[in-house]
């Protein structure tokens, strides 16, 4: 079944993705919460999630090493707002005044690598081609953006 044919299951799709990511976000933040400043066992925070203390301590590790993964994302806001936790004119309000910057191609030794480092606003595109925001959120957001990304000014 083409979901061109059934957009209602592409919907379907990308909610649970977005709950999923959400649902993530929230265990990661209370897992490195419970541990650090509860002062709770692994294996206790182990046996609450139904996981073992040796994944317990996987996920800490890697919390721990890479702590942007506890940063609140433009995904993240677009996330909450595609599973309800938070409205529309808050999923605005946040993008309106978040500080984007844009994915780069970094240079070692002055020559581009074949890598490509998403930014924010790389969050922002994503979502509208998922169908997470509106022509008329899109619009917006370039508007208020627009300075910052290089986009003219529609109709100069």
């Amino acid at each position: 079944m083409s979901t061109r044919r059934n957009p209602r299951w592409s919907t379907e799709l990308v909610s649970a993705v977005a709950l999923e990511q959400v649902a993530q976000r929230r265990v990661n933040r209370a897992i490195l919460r419970a541990f650090t400043q509860l002062g709770m066992s692994q294996s206790a925070i182990g046996a609450i999630l139904g996981i073992s203390q040796a994944q317990v301590n996987r996920r800490l590790r890697q919390l721990r090493r890479t702590p942007e993964l506890l940063d609140q994302t433009p995904a993240d806001v677009l996330n909450e707002r595609a599973v309800d936790l938070i409205t529309t004119d808050e999923m605005m309000q946040q993008l309106r005044t978040w500080p984007f910057t844009f994915g780069s191609v970094p240079a070692v030794h002055g020559d581009a690598t074949d890598t490509y480092v998403r930014g924010p606003w790389d969050d922002v595109e994503a979502a509208y081609h998922q169908k997470l925001l509106s022509d008329n959120e899109m619009q917006e957001l370039l508007a208020v953006h627009r300075l910052k990304i290089g986009v003219p000014a529609v109709g100069r």
